[in-house]
Order: structure tokens, then sequence, then C-alpha cells
């Protein structure tokens, strides 16, 4: 009896070790149509796993671009980049890629967390034009860490839906101040059509402790060409986001309401696509599969009954 103890005791440590140990893991993730729907690109990522009962915790990610042929062939776009991805965007036609990649959180003092974010253009023979780099708080407490939220993205950079043209998203935010702003540039000479513009501090809802938070902004490219910040929290509308939107060719946006839709996804390329089919990657074989979205129409656009 006693000897079966000891076993159990001897299985349960080792359980424990495994589960505080970092290990290496590896594995394929976040496909998406390219805009024409014809052809699909993924990441590759190698990182640090550990197992902590309730899920698979990961670390210290590097991401690899690949694309993905009608046999399941892959071909490396990119060697392997520091960073989680964070955006995925893929113009056929326009012969890019634009990748976004955050590095590992940053507790800061004040309990708020901070983390670089970088956005590259990638060519389809591999040629890497970075497009910016931030640091910034990403996660926002003013409370001393006791609770915190997310913050518009410190940059993000999304191509409009036939690729000839990037929105450049950047916001800086404080527990009393939000800045957020939009500039147009030529996707392929990367020189600045318009802007930057300002979308505002947005809206701030007070919680019932007293604490307030900024609303979540969500943007997106319009069928019609203009951007779109959509702030949630302040619309009185059923199934409305109230938006600020900008015309890349006029020099002040307009104040509009918006479906939810509009905004999923941002642009033409998506893990959708026009028909509402919907396409993920298996971590460990890299194979795809295809699912119909519950709404038939739930690619890029507003889509409203």
């Amino acid at each position: 009896m006693l000897m079966k103890k000891w076993i159990g005791l001897m299985f349960a440590g080792a359980f424990l070790m495994g589960c505080n140990q970092w290990n290496p893991g590896e594995g394929y993730d976040y496909a998406v149509y390219s805009e024409t729907g014809d052809s699909i690109a993924a990441v590759f990522q190698t990182f640090e796993e550990k197992n902590k009962i309730t899920h698979m915790a990961q670390q210290n990610h590097e991401t690899q671009v690949v694309l993905i042929g009608s046999n399941g062939k892959k071909t490396e776009v990119s060697p392997l980049m520091p960073g989680d991805v964070r955006d995925l965007f893929y113009q056929e036609m326009e012969g890019y890629i634009i990748l976004g990649r955050v590095s590992e959180y940053t507790e800061l003092s004040d309990g708020s967390d901070e983390a670089t974010i970088s956005y590259d253009k990638i060519s389809l023979n591999g040629t890497i034009t970075p497009l910016g780099k931030e640091t910034g708080v990403v996660m926002l407490s003013c409370d001393g860490g006791q609770s915190s939220s997310s913050t518009t993205s410190i940059l993000r950079v999304i191509p409009n839906p036939d690729g000839t043209m990037l929105a450049r998203i950047k916001a800086e935010t404080t527990c009393t101040k939000r800045t957020q702003t939009v500039t147009f540039l030529d996707a392929q000479s990367l020189e600045v059509i318009a802007g930057p513009f300002s979308a505002g501090p947005g809206s701030s809802t007070t919680a019932p402790n007293g604490n307030k938070f900024w609303n979540t902004t969500d943007v997106a490219w319009t069928e019609d060409g203009e951007f779109a910040f959509g702030q949630w929290g302040i619309s009185l509308v059923p199934n409305k986001i109230e938006a600020q939107v900008f015309n890349p060719s006029e020099s002040e946006g307009e104040t509009t309401f918006m479906d939810y839709s509009c905004f999923y996804p941002p642009t033409a390329s998506a893990y959708v696509n026009d028909s509402g089919e919907e396409v993920s990657i298996t971590a460990e074989s890299g194979d795809l599969s295809f699912t119909q979205s519950f709404q038939q129409d739930a690619g890029f656009g507003c889509n409203t009954p």
C-alpha cells in the first residue's frame, strides 16, 4: 500500500513539474483568403508552451508567412520573425502580404501592460518592407492593476479592399486622454495620400464602482472606399455603432451610424470570403478545412438584412 502511494506521488510530482516547465512548440495558425478569394495565406509559428491544466500557455513566438496552394503545398514567403501574429492580409492582385506582430507584454508599475507592435509589407517573392513599429500601452489599468481594459491598437495597418491603399492607424491611451488617427498611404510607393486625420478620443463609460474606461473602437474599410472608426457604447440604435467615417480625398470625417457587420472583417482579405465560406487551419498538420458561416453573406461589407 505504501509503495502504491509512493509511486502515485512520483507520478503526481512529475506531472506538476511538467506543468511548470516551458517546452518548445510549433504550429500553423491564422489562415486567410486573398482579396479575390482564390488563394490562401497563413502563418507558421514557433514558441514555448506550458501546460497550465486549464489551457496551454504560450510565449516567445516567432512568426513566418506561408502561402498554401490548392494541392496543400506550402510556400514560405518570409523568415521567422519575432512576435505573435496580430494581423494578416493577403493582397494577391497587388502582390503583397501585410503582417502585424506583437511582442510579449510587460507589466508597468501602474498595473498596465506595454508591448511593441510591428507591421511589415511582404512581397510574394519575400522582400520585406517595414511599415512601422510602436511601443506603448496595450492593456490600461487606472486602479493600480486591480482591473484593466484593452486600448485602441497603438499601431495597425489595413489595406483597402483592392489593395491599392493602406490605412495606418495610430493611437495613444492614458486614463485621462486618448488620441486616434488614420493616415492613408499608396500601397506600392508608401507615399502619404492624405492625413493624418484625427478620429478624436471617442467615448468613455463609468462603471458602477465609479471607474471609467474607454469604449472599444473598431476600425474598417467600407465598400465605398472610405475608412471608419466605430465607437461602442454610445449608440442607442439596435445593431448599430456610431462611426466617424473618413474619405481619403476629403479633409474631414463625418459621423454616421453603421451596422455591426460593417466592421467584421475590416477588409476583403479575411478568414471568410464573400460567399460566407470560412477557412481554418489545423495547427499540427497545416491542413485546411472549410465551413459555411451561419450567415450566408458574412464576408467583407455591411451584411444587413
